[in-house]
């Protein structure tokens, strides 16, 4: 599946062995508050499936602006609107685009949008994730937000979504049952401001490294900037020989940053966590980030 992102909607063109599932194209068809409306047309002879985005913004551009309240009200939506589509009989929620960076915000209605494909197998995006690690990822990055100011909850969910035994409705169980009475009793008037109007923080991240290998801070500069003991590295840390040469990967995606393990030898671990080689993970301000035997404390500004 080709997708592409435009001004006014989002793409997806059938390649090789795509096929639309008819009944599955039904069940789209019927208004969802959550899916983006869709449009079948041919392009080159393949059949592509274009979604409205027109009068939406992209979540990662605005989820910074959005009130507390308003955030935990859309997110529940959104996860309770993937707990229906698991129930009907046409389509799996496989189906659904879960990626991060194509997911829109309906701001006058406080929805957060998604396309759903009449497709009857997994949505394959070339990103070297399946659906369920897409769908973890994505749903972190938003708590992430919501519970920014809360680091000891936000790492608790954190160790339970990513647990290995949990699957995508394990996932959505606990989501849909989570408390977050914890972070609306601290709205206050400042967190009030975080209005349409605020401007979009703007975003930096630095590692940071004291102990016996020396004091080391590494600025992240690039969207994908690698660490590692080889020359190749945009951040090289030839201090550690237990460090492979290209070690991991950071990314960054409008203010979200991420690691993937670059199957180190000695391994990639996040508060203690070892990550698994080829997946992504969400990093957030105050974790600890282990490089084999080297630890760096993660600052984002």
């Amino acid at each position: 599946m080709l997708i592409n992102k435009y001004s006014d909607h989002v793409a997806y063109t059938f390649e090789g062995n795509d096929s639309v599932y008819m009944l599955g194209m039904r069940y789209i068809r019927k208004p969802h508050e959550n899916m983006l409306l869709m449009t079948e047309t041919k392009y080159n002879d393949s059949i592509r499936l274009m979604y409205g985005i027109d009068g939406f913004v992209m979540l990662g551009e605005v989820i910074e602006k959005v009130s507390r309240a308003n955030l935990v009200s859309a997110f529940n939506g959104f996860i309770s609107s993937i707990k229906e589509v698991s129930k009907n009989d046409f389509l799996s929620i496989n189906a659904i685009d879960i990626d991060y960076t194509r997911l829109f915000y309906d701001i006058k209605n406080n929805v957060i949008k998604y396309a759903m494909l009449p497709i009857n197998y997994e949505l394959d995006c070339r990103d070297n994730l399946n659906w369920k690690n897409r769908f973890k990822n994505t749903v972190l990055i938003i708590l992430g937000v919501i519970l920014q100011t809360r680091s000891q909850y936000y790492n608790s969910a954190y160790y339970s979504i990513m647990n290995v035994g949990f699957n995508e409705l394990d996932v959505i169980d606990y989501l849909l049952k989570y408390d977050y009475s914890h972070v609306l009793s601290e709205t206050t008037s400042a967190d009030e401001k975080t209005s349409q109007d605020t401007p979009q923080m703007v975003r930096g991240l630095v590692l940071e490294h004291n102990g016996e290998l020396g004091n080391i801070k590494i600025n992240i500069n690039k969207k994908m900037f690698v660490l590692g003991s080889g020359d190749d590295a945009n951040g090289n840390l030839s201090i550690d020989n237990t460090i492979s040469r290209m070690h991991c990967c950071i990314y960054e995606d409008d203010g979200v940053y991420s690691v993937e393990d670059l199957g180190s030898t000695n391994g990639t671990r996040i508060n203690g966590f070892i990550l698994d080689p080829g997946i992504r993970y969400l990093i957030n301000n105050g974790d600890v980030l282990m490089l084999a035997k080297t630890s760096f404390n993660v600052i984002i500004s």
